[in-house]
């Protein structure tokens, strides 16, 4: 069958030097004809092949002159939103806002057409509401977490929802362009910047200062200074206190102390022996996230909100889009459409972490037995 041309289709003349084509990405799928006719939304999929391939015409010195790409053919562009769109439509139905005291806190993958919901746990806190595509606003049941991966199943009374399919994949490449969903405003392209690869984790915090090279002659660690909204301030421990035990196992230097600390995890709960103005306290603290350390990290600052969990994966897809804390726990998807995995974590400011699909089907697994043992377990 012969090819039917579309003039719409081809590229312009670049008007610095005709032999450069000037990238056009358009919005419509109007090169349908040259894919075979129709509106699929697979069509609009080489527009937007081509208009991201033109970003290598970027920067192109002509004589004195600079041509840069057009600010709406770049990744959050208008012409770039309005050609990806059709893409991420296609799981629009299959992603929902989680919410807490009716702020969003993240997003949710469904996985089951009876309510089954995926998001991310350490974001969760009772009650949950959860914002379905078409407005509708339910409660939702935390059924089950998982610490391994982050993942929490949720469980909404809903049926026939749209659920997200975990194609069979041939890999994610590094340089490979992805997209994912993001109710209430436009969608936004990124690259998968490295190979998969596993995160170590990062331990739990206190959220203090310790005075270095004190105490440790007399078998104490001094807190120096509590940072605000951490682990420590929660539990009501004071700048000047002395700690001198973890679990009953002594601790008579910073390091120790802080390997101590760094061996348990966020959520965890150790118990502190410390001396406060002369007299032997105890105390009881949940450790918070190393995140608390932000604050004095240069980089972390230039970064804006980031999540507070972001260590301690099996496997990440590492890409570039910019989603801020309360997107997390929805889709990432090719430009095929394809589901590839599930975002969760907010790194720094060129870094988003998402669990592969195939880490995210065993994580649901695990779910699912957890919450059927424990629905089993209530009488």
């Amino acid at each position: 069958m012969s090819e039917t041309r579309n003039p719409d289709c081809e590229p312009e003349m670049n008007l610095l030097d005709p032999a450069l084509p000037t990238p056009v990405l358009r919005a419509e799928s109007t090169c349908a004809s040259r894919f075979g006719g129709g509106s699929d939304w697979r069509a609009t999929r080489g527009v937007v092949l081509f208009a991201l391939a033109a970003a290598g015409w970027v920067g192109i010195t002509h004589g004195q002159q600079r041509e840069f790409l057009p600010a709406d053919q770049r990744t959050n562009g208008h012409s770039t939103v309005a050609a990806v769109g059709p893409i991420v439509e296609t799981v629009a139905g299959a992603t929902v806002e989680v919410l807490h005291d009716k702020d969003r806190v993240g997003l949710g993958t469904v996985v089951g057409p009876r309510g089954e919901i995926l998001g991310k746990a350490s974001e969760l806190a009772e009650p949950v509401m959860v914002r379905l595509h078409d407005g509708r606003v339910l409660p939702a049941r935390i059924a089950a977490k998982d610490t391994d991966s982050d993942l929490a199943l949720l469980r909404v009374d809903a049926d026939g929802l749209q659920t997200a399919g975990w194609p069979a994949l041939r890999g994610v490449a590094v340089g490979q362009w992805v997209t994912a969903p993001l109710p209430g405003t436009d969608p936004w392209l990124g690259v998968v910047g490295a190979a998969l690869r596993p995160i170590e984790r990062a331990g739990g915090a206190l959220g203090v200062r310790l005075a270095s090279g004190r105490g440790s002659e007399e078998g104490a660690v001094t807190i120096a200074e509590v940072y605000p909204d951490s682990a420590a301030a929660a539990a009501g421990l004071l700048e000047g206190d002395r700690i001198r035990a973890v679990d009953r196992e002594p601790v008579g230097a910073v390091d120790a102390l802080i390997e101590r600390i760094k061996r348990r995890n966020p959520g965890d709960q150790v118990h502190l022996e410390f001396d406060r103005e002369g007299e032997v306290r105890e105390l009881d603290v949940v450790l918070g996230y190393r995140a608390v350390f932000d604050a004095f990290d240069r980089n972390q600052r230039m970064s804006g909100p980031t999540s507070r969990r972001r260590t301690g994966f099996a496997q990440v897809i590492q890409h570039t889009i910019p989603l801020p804390p309360d997107a997390l726990g929805g889709p990432l998807l090719n430009l095929d459409g394809d589901v590839i995995g599930i975002n969760i974590a907010r790194v720094d400011r060129v870094t988003t972490y998402a669990l592969p699909a195939d880490q995210v089907k065993q994580a649901l697994a695990v779910l699912r037995r957890s919450a059927a043992q424990e629905s089993a377990a209530k009488p």
